[in-house]
């Protein structure tokens, strides 16, 4: 704070540069806020030509410099302003050549000289009786006669040790924070818990940082120089170095060909084995269709020859009845009309992904994913569930009493009823004859396709309602979450084999190579087992807590199992290998409503699953792998 009667733009220690410690000439701004003379910055930049930015010398923040370096800096046009103000306003600053009034009387004549001591302008009247005292009063003060500061082409300033802000105090302290000497009471007015230091002490150690600045300089040059020389020596040794690798990059590119070479020949190779599945699987399909039309033809050449007949015994009577609905069961079976679609969908799926990073291989094919094509809900739980063709699924309801057909466009039929039990679990043999686990826990029953009632089993009970598949000669598997799994004969009459099973299975299924595939469904720990005729436990694939596992096998003995956790559907098919099972594929998650843990998974075709939920039943497309 300035002194009464001081100007407040006399404060020049503010527009004092930190370099070069005296009054801001073309006052320059850097990006920190920092301000230097325009002339200093120049030359502190001479010494980093090299870098590109300029550091601040004060807190070293970098400031970018454009190709003009510090031409190109803003000027600090506030403080250029105050600098021109105060060089106006304080006489101390003017041109000597001006006329300078006396300070030290009343009458205002024109000044001769100045008192250092005193800080005052004297006129020839004060400057003779101030000489005058100079043995008493004004002993030891120096005068400046004005004459001698326009010769020299200096400033009162330059030659005084005063404060420029307070007058009679000498500057004999140094501000380190702001780079300028002051006198005791600017430390208490504009410098309050800056760090102050006595100026001899700051000279000494201006001293000795210079002589450390002067060594050290000259042992970098000296290291640099040597430095220099090593570099120099060393550059023989780099050419050998890159000339190696080149040679060694030669190499790479050279072996890295014969590795794309070997790639091509494996891709090739991948390609030429699809086409060989899909052709293969394509003559199938026609063989298929070819056998049916010879069973078509010879089923309807006895039915011919039996009917040419006018007098029918009995068994002949019999067994042309027999002819006649094993022909009208061909005819009803549904002609395969996807697969051969599906196949060419699933080759054209397959994409070519060619890698985007050089250095990897050169690319690999994409695999198909699933999805959901369609899903319907229905007023109750889906009870049992069984294929019906390849695009439709038989389902019973909870508490049903009926059974209902539906394809994956969603088109219903309702099938047989028995008005005097509830569907708990359906299967159907051949000649449409349908197997029903009901209301009880020990019974199943074999009805005929008009629905008359032909067996009924007892089972042993287990730990629920029993659930039943049909095996490849028609023989009937019972799982009843009991610790055997149950196989009778096509009729139902006699039990033929059981099968030891600890896992309390809940499902089980017969595939063609005579294993038995089981799954205990929603208990915890889910597991899927695989058993032979003996009993003898092959793979079995664990679930986590919370994890529910449901098999499917298709018409090429591959399994499908489905993992069920909280709203997620997630697929996996294996390939068996004895009882065995090898992971083939795992397609990505589908989601799902929640529902019961109580499920149902069903093959339908190549590229065809049905999965029940609760309410919810799905049809899945699935890659044609």
């Amino acid at each position: 704070m300035a002194e009464y009667g001081e100007d407040p733009l006399m404060s020049s220690q503010n527009l004092t540069c930190p370099l070069c410690l005296e009054m801001f000439k073309d006052a320059t701004l850097l990006t920190c806020g920092h301000t230097f003379c325009r002339i200093c910055l120049e030359n502190y930049d001479e010494t980093q030509r090299e870098v590109a930015d300029m550091a601040c010398p004060l807190c070293r923040v970098t400031t970018k410099l454009d190709k003009e370096r510090v031409a190109g800096l803003p000027a600090n046009v506030t403080v250029n302003g105050l600098v021109d103000d105060c060089r106006s306003a304080d006489v101390s600053h003017k041109a000597t050549d001006d006329v300078t009034k006396c300070t030290a009387c009343e009458f205002g004549k024109d000044a001769v000289s100045f008192c250092i001591a005193c800080s005052y302008y004297m006129c020839e009247g004060c400057d003779e009786g101030h000489g005058q005292l100079m043995t008493t009063f004004f002993k030891g003060h120096q005068v400046i006669s004005l004459d001698d500061v326009k010769e020299k082409d200096i400033s009162i300033d330059e030659l005084s040790n005063k404060c420029s802000i307070h007058k009679r105090d000498d500057k004999d302290l140094f501000c380190k924070d702001c780079k300028v000497f002051i006198c005791y009471k600017c430390t208490i007015v504009s410098h309050r818990d800056h760090v102050i230091k006595n100026q001899p002490d700051v000279v000494d150690e201006l001293k000795n940082t210079v002589d450390r600045l002067i060594k050290l300089s000259e042992s970098t040059i000296a290291s640099l120089k040597e430095n220099i020389g090593f570099i120099e020596n060393k550059k023989e040794g780099v050419q050998e170095a890159t000339q190696k690798l080149r040679a060694d990059v030669m190499e790479a590119v050279h072996v890295k060909s014969i590795q794309l070479q070997e790639n091509e020949r494996m891709l090739l190779e991948q390609v030429d084995a699809l086409q060989e599945r899909c052709d293969g699987d394509i003559d199938t399909l026609k063989e298929n269709a070819v056998h049916r039309i010879q069973n078509i033809s010879r089923s309807l050449a006895l039915v011919n020859d039996g009917i040419k007949t006018r007098h029918l015994e009995m068994d002949r009577l019999t067994a042309h009845s027999l002819h006649c609905e094993e022909l009208e069961a061909i005819l009803s079976e549904a002609f395969d009309e996807t697969s051969a679609k599906d196949i060419l969908e699933s080759v054209k799926d397959v994409k070519f992904l060619p890698t985007d990073n050089i250095h990897e291989e050169v690319g690999q094919f994409s695999t198909p994913t699933c999805r959901i094509i369609n899903k319907f809900e229905f007023p109750k739980h889906i009870q049992g569930m069984v294929k019906k063709n390849i695009n439709s699924v038989v389902i019973a309801q909870y508490g049903g009493q009926s059974v209902i057909k539906i394809n994956s466009s969603g088109d219903k039929q309702d099938m047989q009823k028995l008005p005097s039990m509830f569907y708990y679990d359906i299967a159907f043999q051949s000649r449409s004859k349908m197997v029903v686990s009901s209301n009880s826990y020990y019974e199943i029953h074999v009805h005929a396709k008009d629905g008359s009632r032909l067996a009924t089993m007892e089972v042993p009970r287990g730990g629920d309602y029993p659930k039943v598949s049909i095996g490849p000669s028609d023989e009937i598997l019972v799982a009843n979450k009991s610790s055997q799994v149950f196989i009778y004969e096509s009729s139902g009459q006699t039990l033929t084999h059981t099968i030891p099973t600890p896992n309390l299975p809940k499902q089980a299924f017969a595939i063609m190579s005579g294993a038995i595939v089981t799954s205990s469904c929603d208990a915890n720990p889910s597991v899927v087992q695989l058993y032979d005729k003996d009993g003898n436990a092959g793979t079995s694939i664990r679930a986590l807590q919370g994890e529910y596992l449901y098999p499917a096998v298709d018409s090429k003995d591959r399994i499908f199992i489905a993992k069920v956790k909280k709203g997620t559907l997630l697929l996996t098919l294996y390939e068996l290998e004895g009882l065995d099972l090898r992971k083939k594929a795992q397609f990505e998650e589908l989601k799902i409503s929640p529902g019961s843990n109580a499920c149902y998974l069903v093959c339908l075709s190549r590229g065809m699953l049905a999965f029940a939920c609760g309410c919810w039943l799905y049809f899945v497309k699935v890659p044609y792998i």
